[in-house]
């Protein structure tokens, strides 16, 4: 790994360091780089003014997924061995919280990581293909995930939301890849499998958590008109809204137009003031896409026009 200065083009660094599966990652800040090699991984500080050493951490097994919480206090590390540790970047020092995941009694092959954006929850995608997140708040010596999602194919990537309250993961075999998208503490599905183009292996959230961008780490070399193979990124709407964060009103208004809700004995019901429910269509934006549906829907049928 090099490193220049934009400006003037010249060589900054050159830790003469060769990453290992193509582990080399920044501090969200980029104030801290990261860079493993084999068991062994290097942090950086990208202040050109400093005159630190890089901090070096030996884990047990070959490193194949590293992430930074979100004030640079710690860096984690998941291992082809299933161990999940966590270091100090200051001083490079174990600290106490560490998780062992196995599947049977198989080590887990950690494949990603990531942390939310208030650093307490931690999601690892492994490939057997489950993900397990962890509450980073409750006891060090809590080893146990609050939820654990099960995927069809080895999970290749994780990615929180913007807000920290959503979770999505591509799967993918190498003959197919799709991505998913959950609720972060409860693992409840958001979205059903989107089928993304053969080879995708990223995913991230963007344009404030509405979209979700499939892309693939490697380029898979095949002829340009064999559009099924790797080499394609795209790009998903997975929100009618344009925020991140669901209105008030959404519960009573879905409950209007279903019809039905569910008691306090989780039984389905017969909706109760179906008018005044929809009533509070009124108090959203009828610019926004989600007014515009609602008021779309409240529409007799001959009378809506194009959708």
């Amino acid at each position: 790994m090099k490193k220049w200065d934009l400006v003037d083009g010249k060589l900054i660094q050159d830790t003469k360091i060769k990453p290992t599966k193509s582990i080399f990652i920044s501090s969200k800040d980029k104030a801290l780089t990261a860079i493993t090699k084999q068991n062994s991984i290097k942090i950086f500080n990208n202040d050109t003014n400093s005159e630190a050493l890089p901090i070096s951490i030996k884990c047990d097994s070959r490193i194949d997924s590293v992430v930074f919480t979100e004030n640079n206090a710690s860096i984690i590390t998941g291992t082809n061995t299933g161990k999940v540790r966590f270091w100090s970047t200051e001083n490079g020092e174990k600290q106490e919280a560490q998780f062992d995941l196995k599947y049977g009694n198989t080590p887990e092959n950690i494949q990603s990581m990531d942390i939310n954006v208030n650093s307490d929850l931690l999601a690892i995608a492994s490939k057997s293909g489950n993900i397990y997140i962890f509450d980073l708040t409750k006891e060090p010596s809590s080893s146990e995930p609050i939820t654990t999602i099960k995927g069809d194919s080895p999970s290749s990537s994780v990615s929180f939301s913007k807000t920290g309250t959503r979770l999505a993961s591509m799967f993918t075999d190498g003959e197919s890849s799709y991505a998913e998208v959950w609720d972060a503490r409860t693992g409840f599905p958001l979205t059903g499998k989107i089928n993304t183009y053969k080879g995708s292996s990223k995913v991230q959230f963007m344009h404030n958590d509405t979209h979700l961008f499939a892309w693939p780490e490697h380029l898979n070399w095949v002829t340009p008109d064999d559009l099924e193979y790797g080499g394609i990124a795209s790009l998903w709407c997975i929100s009618v809204t344009e925020e991140n964060s669901s209105p008030v009103d959404l519960p009573s208004i879905l409950k209007a137009f279903g019809k039905e809700e569910l008691n306090e004995k989780s039984e389905a019901v017969a909706t109760s003031s179906i008018e005044n429910k929809l009533s509070k269509t009124k108090n959203l934006n009828p610019k926004g896409n989600l007014g515009k549906l609602f008021n779309w829907l409240k529409k007799f049928p001959s009378s809506r026009g194009d959708s």
